[in-house]
């Protein structure tokens, strides 16, 4: 090839290259659309984490820092359970339990999450653990609660109700909570011959 078919090769290039650039560019301008922009309160809600998000993300910091914060721990698990995620609800609630076997948190709020996936002798089991952790008037109207109405045991949900009732620090509500059901107990076993 002769140095003229060489210059005029490469000129049909130059040549194509710049029909595309210019093809490119007018599309760009006539047709701004091509590139989608979210609408300003879009981006904006976008840019937003829930707070609900970020004090997940806040808590999830600190676990990684400390890994045995049971505060946060138990933190975590109550956001999870309250966005209906009882599988990440239940980790972390083990994970306290693990961090620290004194406290009877972990073992309430895991039985209150199995009493709520329905299973009842699990959540019983759990909430009896709390119990023998430290004896709490609350506790045992609540576990008093899922034995007469959910597992079915007349008997233990009156001895724990009973013992709440004797117990101080059983809020006036849920005294009177306990009391009206230990009432239509008694009218129920009155009326059973």
């Amino acid at each position: 090839m002769t140095r003229r078919c060489e210059q005029a090769a490469l000129a049909f290039l130059f040549a194509g290259v710049l029909a595309m650039l210019a093809c490119a560019l007018w599309a760009r301008f006539t047709q701004p659309s091509i590139v989608k922009r979210l609408p300003a309160q879009a981006q904006q809600a976008q840019a937003e984490i829930s707070p609900a998000q970020s004090r997940i993300s806040s808590l999830m910091a600190e676990t990684a820092k400390n890994p045995g914060n049971v505060d946060a721990l138990l933190e975590l698990a109550q956001e999870f359970m309250s966005q209906g995620q009882p599988d990440a609800a239940a980790g972390f609630l083990g994970r306290a339990m693990s961090a620290d076997a004194a406290n009877p948190m972990p073992p309430y709020l895991l039985g209150y999450l199995r009493h709520q996936q329905g299973r009842e002798q699990e959540a019983c089991e759990l909430m009896e653990r709390s119990l023998a952790i430290r004896d709490q008037a609350a506790v045992r109207a609540s576990l008093g609660m899922v034995y007469r109405y959910y597992a079915k045991d007349n008997a233990k949900a009156e001895a724990h109700w009973k013992r709440a009732l004797e117990m101080p620090d059983l809020e006036a509500e849920q005294r009177k909570t306990v009391e009206a059901e230990l009432a239509k107990l008694a009218q129920e076993q009155g009326a059973t011959p």
